[in-house]
Formats: C-alpha cells, structure tokens, sequence
C-alpha cells in the first residue's frame, strides 16, 4: 500500500429524497482517517531520527581508557542525537564507565574504562551496545 493512504473526501452528499446519515458516516471516516494518518506520520518522522549498533572497544592497559568512533548514516539526523552506550555484561572485570563524547550529526565517540577493582588498569576489550536518537 502507498503511503500515506488515499482518504476519500470528506464532502460527501445526498440529494435523494431519501437523503440518510451514510454521506456523513463517509465523511466522519475520512475526517478520522485524516487524523490517523497525521498521528502515524508524526510517529514515522521520530522513529526515522533512530540508529543503534553493537561495536567493540579496545581499552590498552597503559591508559585503561578505549574510544571508538560510531558513524551515524548519511542524512538521518537533522541536528546532534543522543549517544548512549552500555557494556555488554559476561567478564569478572569491572567496568568503571561507558559514556560518549558530544555526538554530530554524523558520529560521535564512545569511551570505556575498565579495572580490575584495585585501580589497575587492565588491557581489554568491551563489547557495547550503543543507540543514537534525535531528541
């Protein structure tokens, strides 16, 4: 189905002696279909401002910090989203923060720092999973 759908028009009338309610039912269903699909578009429109991905961070021992840079696809932001980033669980490493820089429309960076709870840094990797979305 094309989008958005074909909405008959609300100006329906009867000029039979037997004039009834069913020109008024057609144009109270357009009059609601238009506001359907006004309510869907807006939807659409947001859910479209959206990326997410699943990267892996590589933090070296001598500074126990990574940053990676995540590209956000061409044209999908209109202004600077909100980059968020969790680790991915499953190491008995502690994992002292998961953060991102202030993202552009066309990336941003995302920063992990790892210990081993002593306040030793630990060469490793993590494993996050990051979503960007316009506000």
């Amino acid at each position: 189905m094309a989008w958005p759908p074909f909405i008959p028009p609300n100006t329906r009338s009867d000029s039979t002696p037997q004039a009834g309610n069913h020109p008024g039912d057609h144009n109270d269903t357009s009059n609601a279909l238009t506001e359907i699909v006004a309510q869907v578009q807006t939807l659409l429109n947001i859910m479209r401002r959206v990326t997410a991905g699943t990267a892996t961070v590589t933090i070296p021992a001598t500074q126990g910090v990574g940053t990676l840079a995540v590209t956000f696809p061409a044209g999908l932001f209109t202004a600077p989203p909100r980059l968020v980033a969790g680790a991915v669980a499953g190491s008995n490493v502690w994992l002292g923060g998961v953060g991102s820089n202030t993202p552009t429309v066309s990336g941003g960076s995302i920063i992990a720092f790892r210990n081993d709870g002593a306040n030793v840094a630990v060469a490793s990797s993590v494993t996050v999973h990051w979503i960007a979305v316009q506000p």
